[in-house]
């Protein structure tokens, strides 16, 4: 059931199911997708592209109900990633995805959803024509799964020792400070943290856009960034909560004022349609807060800057186009 008050919910502890990784995501993925202005568009489209990249013998493509489930059975995705700079800190941030635990609201039979899998057309969607990830990978892992698969609400999708043998990735432990802004964001509909890879940009780099010129500018002074939303009992409106842990050698006022330059930047913005100017209003009246250092577990934690505000809006008008 849906809480009446906002980020009310249970802390969790991902890094305890998904083991280490550099960034953890969790979505109540049945309490998102049953939002008006999203369930008719997007699970659509979710079950088109689930249904893709499976198949079954004599090439009938299942749908996900034959397999035992639908998407409104699924209660929750929590998962690891890693954030890294493609083509330099000029350019965006790429991510790739590690281990995935999927839970549905009842038993589902995982081996049988597994074996129906098409690997390459799996292989296409998400690494391309990689050749640094031959189809040998995936059905490494296919066989890895099925090991520990059962038939149960949870199953988790790991992926992380090919990314130690592709790329040689090994995680750390999360940090205290790592594991301190998850609980300051946590407790909503999503939850998000992940260490931002440092950077370095010329000094003459300058942005044409003056938004994109403070997002790249506050992004690089960010150490960890971590993300947490919520959503009203009646999908009337939406609480969001960002955290930003500065890199050393820069201060917490430091940030402060990176995210106002890059608040007023939004705020100076010639936009012209409602979704947006609804959101630059509510991106004005957000809450910042510097917390202090405080001892957890004996260690010394890095304070933070902590932003909380509403973003509650019609989405309908940007879903349907």
């Amino acid at each position: 059931m849906v809480p009446g008050r906002m980020f009310s919910q249970p802390t969790t502890a991902p890094w305890e199911v998904i083991g280490n990784q550099s960034g953890y995501a969790k979505v109540q993925f049945a309490r998102i997708l049953n939002h008006p202005d999203f369930k008719r568009p997007y699970q659509r489209m979710i079950t088109e592209a689930l249904e893709s990249v499976l198949s079954m013998e004599r090439n009938a493509s299942p749908s996900i109900k034959q397999l035992g489930f639908t998407l409104d059975d699924i209660t929750q995705i929590q998962g690891g990633f890693d954030l890294f700079w493609p083509d330099g800190p000029c350019a965006s941030i790429g991510f790739g995805v590690a281990n995935i635990e999927i839970t549905a609201a009842n038993p589902v039979d995982w081996p049988k959803v597994i074996r129906a899998f098409d690997l390459e057309k799996s292989r296409r969607l998400f690494f391309g024509e990689d050749p640094e990830f031959p189809l040998s990978n995936l059905e490494k892992s296919r066989d890895h799964w099925l090991d520990s698969a059962t038939k149960s609400r949870s199953n988790l999708f790991a992926t992380d020792s090919l990314w130690t043998q592709l790329y040689n990735v090994i995680w750390k432990t999360p940090s205290e400070t790592k594991r301190e802004v998850w609980e300051t964001v946590s407790g909503g509909a999503v939850t998000i943290v992940y260490d931002i890879p440092p950077a370095e940009l010329p000094e003459d780099f300058q942005e044409t856009d003056a938004i994109e010129q403070a997002n790249i500018q506050m992004t690089i002074a960010t150490e960890i960034a971590a993300w947490g939303v919520d959503l009203s009992h009646d999908y009337e409106t939406c609480q969001l909560r960002f955290v930003a842990v500065p890199r050393e050698g820069v201060s917490t006022d430091d940030l402060l004022k990176k995210f106002e330059t890059l608040k007023n930047a939004c705020a100076q913005s010639d936009v012209d349609d409602a979704l947006s100017m609804h959101f630059l209003e509510q991106l004005k009246k957000a809450k910042t807060t510097i917390v202090e250092s405080k001892r957890r577990n004996g260690e010394i934690t890095e304070a933070y800057l902590l932003v909380e505000g509403e973003c509650s809006a019609d989405l309908s008008g940007w879903v349907e186009q």
